[in-house]
């Protein structure tokens, strides 16, 4: 094998070696996030399980004929849930007139929230669902993607969420440390290359 050739055959073999490194990274980054959402989506649906039980038997356990007893009962409620409380991790609820009862900003509590029939909607037909969206992160004031598990209190038609945000970086380096074994296969593999054509190009030349 000639030094042109074996130059030019190293640098085509270096290239697909990139382009299949940076395509494997993203595959990988790909699986990991949907691996990581679901498993999220499980922690929440059952923190949410829990909630929901918890949060109904307060309910039936009030008189519903007395209005003291109902505002108690809602009381008892708002402080079960804010108990959950820690950093980015809290719950939130909606009453049946769309005012937010819980929230770790005061300042939303006691707001009407434009989603309460767009979450409603979407629990006519499921008892617990799923929502993905950009979020206003309460201990970073960024937007961050936040996956949030709703549910709905019946007897009082509260909607109520739970969620977590989605940390990047935590899914960054899952992928790293899945990239080593395939990326060093490649290094191996390289050298073993570099010598075959080293060796290749010296008997050549002699």
């Amino acid at each position: 094998m000639s030094i042109h050739k074996s130059h030019q055959f190293l640098f085509l073999w270096f290239i697909f070696q990139l382009v299949f490194v940076v395509a494997l990274y993203y595959f990988t980054e790909e699986q990991v996030h949907k691996i990581y959402i679901e498993s999220k989506k499980g922690e929440i649906g059952n923190i949410l399980d829990m909630v929901h039980h918890h949060a109904e038997l307060i309910i039936h356990q009030s008189d519903q004929g007395s209005p003291e007893a109902r505002k108690i009962a809602e009381q008892k409620i708002i402080n079960y849930l804010e108990g959950f409380h820690s950093g980015d991790l809290y719950f939130w609820a909606n009453d049946h007139n769309a005012i937010a009862r819980v929230h770790p900003r005061d300042s939303v509590v006691g707001q009407f929230q434009n989603s309460y029939l767009r979450h409603l909607n979407q629990l006519e037909s499921h008892d617990l669902f799923f929502e993905t969206r950009l979020n206003l992160n309460p201990v970073t004031d960024e937007l961050q993607v936040k996956i949030n598990g709703i549910m709905l209190l019946k007897p009082w038609k509260w909607v109520v969420g739970y969620g977590s945000y989605i940390d990047r970086y935590q899914i960054m380096e899952k992928t790293m440390y899945l990239m080593i074994i395939p990326v060093a296969g490649l290094l191996l593999c390289n050298g073993f290359i570099v010598l075959y054509v080293r060796r290749m190009t010296n008997s050549k030349m002699s």
